[in-house]
């Protein structure tokens, strides 16, 4: 009895999780969307004028990146600067040391052998893409070593009524995991009342295998390209089928790592689907903190997650999709120009429609054909794109000084700023025609 109210305890936090995390996950959705370069479903994607697809112009991307790099020169280029001091001059210098050397050898093989860099690359993409990365930071007791995990952010349930992380009642991490993962995990064996189950079905697991198949549903789930509003989460499935004995042959269960407070008490414990514990409850073994590493980017007061980069810089870069595509298509006008044909000219229409150079084009009165003049709108176009790249720089702060390209006296003088041991050296390169000054 006691183990049951335990569950239907966390399973009605689960479910207050889920539904308090439904609005970020479509907005972590569309984040996806702007930087893969994917329209929104309102947008038609085929140019009507040109017969050929629209480009989507990546500005997000291309600063997000940007970003992520300045934030590997600043956190990750040097490892060497983290250091462990103690506070007094009696015993903890010596302790203090001693961890430090422990660190940097967990670390060093974590590097090696845990793939850490890459996923600190993956934790600094999420905070710069969805204003959230949250990542497990565990002591793996099988193989007696320190693990780092990051999660996507829809398998994170977060106690998102508070406002602070140390003041959060739980947090649960979500697993698909085979019969075998568990049973070497050292889970308890499952009773046959636990069948197996599908993934959850969310906006931002359709928009991260955008048209690829779902690697945990297999190579027989359906395609996302056909994503469409309405269901439980705020979309459903249009295409694709699921063939009937899938599920059966991958056989995963969705598990459940629990971290709760229980009376103060911080406990841990692992369940599938809140229906069964295949690790029995028991006091945390991290003590007071749960074993989760938060990462946020554009804070917001009183809230747990923040904004990403793509949030603000959306409507920029979605009209300057619009003004580019518009302008190609005026381009294309231009160039091809409209034909009004009198109805009784007699014209040759196929001539006309497949004219060349050098080639001609019967018809009874040289007045039945008229092209139209199409006004030529490109300079306009470009004027109202770099309003918008400028709006861009100007909420991301990658200007074009910090991009080396921002416009000098002379047009063919590039100016490199380089800091080294606190001395700054300005290099300057003009070119004057093939003379290199």
């Amino acid at each position: 009895m006691e183990q049951d109210a335990r569950l239907n305890r966390l399973s009605r936090w689960q479910t207050e999780a889920k539904n308090l995390q439904y609005g970020y996950i479509n907005k972590w959705a569309k984040s996806d969307k702007l930087w893969k370069g994917i329209f929104a479903s309102s947008i038609e994607t085929k140019s009507k004028v040109r017969q050929v697809n629209k480009i989507f112009f990546r500005k997000i991307w291309a600063t997000g990146w940007r970003l992520l790099a300045s934030f590997h020169s600043a956190f990750l280029k040097d490892y060497d600067n983290f250091k462990i001091e103690g506070r007094d001059t009696e015993g903890d210098p010596r302790f203090a040391r001693v961890l430090h050397y422990m660190t940097q050898y967990h670390r060093d093989r974590m590097l090696l052998h845990g793939n850490l860099f890459l996923k600190f690359i993956w934790s600094f993409q999420n905070i710069i893409k969805f204003g959230l990365a949250g990542a497990k930071f565990y002591w793996n007791t099988e193989k007696d070593k320190p693990e780092f995990c990051v999660y996507p952010n829809d398998q994170i349930f977060l106690d998102l009524a508070a406002d602070d992380p140390s003041k959060m009642r739980y947090v649960f991490f979500l697993n698909y995991m085979t019969q075998e993962e568990m049973e070497e995990a050292g889970y308890e064996s499952l009773n046959d009342e636990i069948s197996f189950s599908a993934t959850d079905s969310n906006e931002l697991r359709a928009a991260r295998f955008y048209e690829q198949p779902d690697p945990v549903e297999g190579s027989n789930s359906p395609n996302y390209s056909g994503w469409a509003a309405g269901g439980a989460m705020g979309g459903a499935y249009t295409s694709g089928s699921i063939d009937s004995g899938r599920l059966d042959n991958i056989q995963r269960y969705r598990v459940y790592e629990c971290f709760w407070k229980e009376k103060g008490v911080p406990m841990y414990g692992v369940t599938v689907d809140f229906k069964v514990w295949v690790k029995e409850p028991m006091p945390s073994p991290y003590g007071e903190r749960f074993p989760i590493i938060l990462g946020t980017c554009l804070t917001e007061a009183h809230k747990i997650i923040g904004e990403g980069f793509p949030e603000p810089l959306a409507a920029p870069q979605e009209s300057f999709n619009y003004n580019l595509n518009m302008r190609k298509d005026n381009v294309a006008l231009a160039l091809t120009g409209h034909t009004f044909v009198s109805r009784y000219g007699n014209v040759d229409l196929q001539s006309l429609t497949n004219r060349r150079a050098s080639s001609y084009t019967l018809m009874d009165d040289v007045n039945s054909v008229r092209h139209e003049q199409m006004p030529n709108v490109t300079q306009a176009a470009y004027a109202e794109a770099q309003a918008d790249e400028f709006m861009m720089q100007d909420m991301s702060g990658i200007t074009a000084g910090k991009q080396g390209m921002e416009a000098t006296d002379k047009a063919t003088v590039a100016q490199i700023n380089f800091t080294e041991s606190n001395a700054k050296i300005d290099l300057y390169i003009a070119i004057v025609g093939e003379t290199f000054m």
